[in-house]
């Protein structure tokens, strides 16, 4: 996803199987990569081509929608507005592995979601 915000070209793109986003100046130049809260999805960034902020809605494994605000000049992002979950996110671990695909060519990125109270020992069910 491409999108044109105060002037700047912000790419949501994915890497390994999550979004990253990138803000760019209108040369192409990256500027930087803005800081997520933890590893999820971005849908698009919006807002006006000469505005002073854009807005991304993120979610996760653990966390539904929230709306992050970023400034343009600066890079920083901030949460907006959020869904309140029904239980406490900071009670789970997501963790981003990789295994070796079957013809030894390519590692194949995949994600391990559970509460940090579960032992890693291969005897919790899945």
């Amino acid at each position: 996803h491409v999108a044109v915000v105060g002037g700047d070209l912000f790419l949501t793109v994915n890497r390994d199987a999550h979004s990253v986003v990138r803000q760019h100046a209108p040369s192409g130049a990256l500027r930087r990569e803005l800081p997520l809260p933890m590893l999820g999805t971005v849908q698009g960034v919006s807002g006006e081509h000469d505005g002073a902020e854009a807005f991304f809605d993120f979610t996760s494994f653990t966390v539904p929608s929230q709306v992050y605000r970023v400034d343009v000049k600066k890079g920083a992002v901030s949460l907006w507005a959020e869904v309140k979950p029904p239980v406490d996110p900071s009670e789970f671990v997501v963790e981003q592995r990789k295994v070796r695909s079957k013809d030894g060519k390519v590692d194949v990125p995949y994600f391990v979601v559970r509460k940090k109270s579960v032992a890693e020992d291969g005897k919790a069910p899945a």
